[in-house]
């Protein structure tokens, strides 16, 4: 797939509605298994209800849903949102370059939202091509260079290891991302692992990757100018 090619967003759509309604009768307390809360700033915090319906009774397969709600300050809910699939939810919390603040985190096992905390609205990628059971790449953390809008995506395909996606994330309204597969640029599957290290001084990506054929750790560096540039390509 090419950078400037983008997979079908399927959140908003009927069809995916649908889908997601099945889900909330599984917010009951007949089914709360858990309460964490989850602290992001000084100004906000996330508390997530975890539910779960192992029963097969309502629904054909197991039901894992969590109910999170953004706090501010205060302990006030100034949002809420469904998360679908209780499997690695994660909140990472982003102060953008255009003045604004994102909260990026997962509806869905597959895909991403950010949300804007100024205006709270939120925005949300389920690829389409998952819905239908294929396999996409999963979200587990991102690293947002504020110089350069250049966002890094750690996560994994299912089962295979942890490795990195470069984003644009210069539009953070505008879903889906262009994007590039790291171990693609490299040229290099073959890989045990993949690491995000730190944006260096000059705003060049540092990570480190399990080089399988030499059997080490390798250290890399990719200038961003290389990174804007895919991006553009």
């Amino acid at each position: 797939m090419s950078n400037k090619q983008k997979m079908a967003n399927i959140a908003y759509s009927s069809e995916y509605l649908d889908y997601t309604n099945q889900f909330h009768y599984v917010i009951s307390d007949e089914y709360l298994k858990e309460v964490e809360t989850i602290e992001l700033s000084q100004d906000f915090s996330v508390k997530v209800f975890h539910y779960q319906d192992s029963s097969r009774k309502i629904l054909p397969y197991k039901a894992e849903c969590n109910l999170c709600q953004l706090l501010n300050a205060k302990g006030e809910i100034v949002f809420s949102t469904m998360n679908y699939d209780d499997d690695g939810a994660f909140f990472d919390l982003i102060e953008h370059s255009n003045g604004r603040k994102y909260l990026v985190f997962r509806k869905e096992l597959y895909g991403y939202c950010v949300l804007d905390l100024n205006t709270m609205t939120d925005y949300q990628y389920y690829p389409e091509e998952s819905f239908r059971g294929g396999e996409t790449f999963i979200w587990t953390g991102t690293h947002y260079n504020k110089s350069t809008n250049l966002l890094v995506a750690e996560g994994c395909y299912w089962a295979c290891p942890f490795e990195l996606f470069v984003v644009d994330f210069s539009e953070p309204a505008s879903v889906p991302y262009p994007e590039f597969r790291l171990c693609e640029y490299l040229g290099d599957d073959d890989f045990g692992y993949m690491e995000f290290k730190c944006w260096d001084d000059h705003d060049h990506l540092v990570f480190k990757y399990f080089d399988n054929k030499a059997g080490q750790y390798v250290d890399k560096i990719i200038e961003k100018d290389a990174c804007l540039g895919i991006l553009k390509s």
